[in-house]
């Protein structure tokens, strides 16, 4: 009986997987450009500050009242928000309407090269491994107290484990969707987006730095 109903457990989310399948490889790009976003928020922050510092003597000598630091918090905050939300929605660009297992070649894509085709896989490969890695330190957090080494080889084994099975398999996902574009230019705008996000998340989303 047990068995009967493991069987009808894992028959039920195989035929769902079209639906978690997608949503699991969104939900995972999207924590890392969380991840990615809440680093601009404190970047931006700190350099409205000190563009504001710099302006003081300036201010000053006009006989203006300057702006205080905790007020530039919220603009910071917001931007960075707005820019998570374009983020997220080009995600879901990428990823909307695309076959589970597209057919690839590198070939197909010689045939779709253009700015999208290289901004793409420079976004989602370090936004989903940052949102694999916010996972593994997740997972690690909950089980530090009941073993600290245990703790860290399940976090790292999961944070592979999701890499693989929803960061790789969406990369193909994006890849697959690519087509001969009418121009070699198309999608080159979303760089000015993509390409900062993809800075920070490898900066801030990745445990290089502490190896290296």
């Amino acid at each position: 009986m047990p068995l009967k109903s493991l069987i009808r457990v894992d028959n039920a989310a195989s035929s769902s997987r079209v639906l978690w399948m997608g949503l699991g490889q969104l939900g995972l790009a999207a924590l890392g450009v969380h991840l990615a976003a809440d680093h601009l928020d404190d970047q931006l922050f700190s350099a409205l500050v000190w563009c504001n510092d710099a302006l003081a003597p300036a201010v000053q000598a006009l006989s203006l009242k300057g702006l205080a630091a905790d007020q530039l918090q919220a603009p910071a905050a917001w931007f960075a928000i707005g820019v998570e939300l374009l983020a997220d929605l080009y995600l879901f660009l990428c990823l909307a309407l695309t076959s589970q297992a597209p057919e690839l070649s590198w070939g197909s894509y010689k045939r779709a090269i253009s700015a999208r085709a290289v901004l793409v896989p420079l976004f989602w490969i370090p936004v989903s491994l940052a949102g694999s890695w916010v996972v593994a330190m997740a997972i690690e957090d909950s089980l530090v107290d009941l073993h600290a080494m245990g703790a860290q080889v399940v976090g790292v084994a999961l944070a592979l484990l999701v890499a693989w099975r929803l960061g790789f398999s969406g990369l193909r996902r994006v890849l697959g969707a690519l087509e001969p574009p009418k121009k070699r230019s198309e999608g080159w705008g979303w760089a000015f987006l993509v390409l900062p996000l993809s800075a920070l998340a490898i900066r801030f989303g990745l445990p290089l730095w502490g190896w290296l």
